[in-house]
């Protein structure tokens, strides 16, 4: 089976898609994105393995690797996809992100409010506002 477009959610640094790998959760890390949920695409282009998968946020992220417009991890300032190897593979990727999540550049940074690009809060915010009296 090959995959071309698999998204994953995580929270928090623990991830859900496909695989749950334990050593992925970021127990007792004390970043800024424990408890927060962000939803990523990764997406392989017809070079795949050979070349890196594409890999965006589609929640709002705060990293010195993400464009900040586009959500896009930039492979220039992102080792693994910069020196891409055919034996990495997607759990590989999400380790990498989460490492960098509570790396010393990553780990205090202000991150953006969760809101409307974050598909839970799109969920649950619709029929609280059910609820709002006139």
């Amino acid at each position: 089976m090959v995959i071309h477009n698999w998204s994953t959610l995580t929270y928090g640094g623990t991830t859900s898609g496909q695989k749950q790998p334990e050593h992925i959760k970021m127990q007792d890390q004390k970043t800024v994105h424990e408890g927060r949920i962000y939803q990523l695409k990764l997406i392989c282009g017809d070079e795949y393995p050979e070349k890196p998968p594409s890999v965006k946020f589609q929640s709002r992220i705060n990293m010195s690797c993400v464009d900040q417009e586009t959500g896009v991890v930039e492979p220039s300032l992102f080792p693994m996809l910069a020196d891409w190897h055919r034996e990495y593979t997607m759990e590989d990727i999400l380790t990498q992100l989460k490492k960098e999540m509570a790396s010393p550049q990553n780990r205090k940074l202000t991150q953006p409010p969760e809101g409307a690009s974050d598909i839970l809060s799109k969920l649950f915010c619709i029929p609280f506002l059910l609820y709002i009296p006139i």
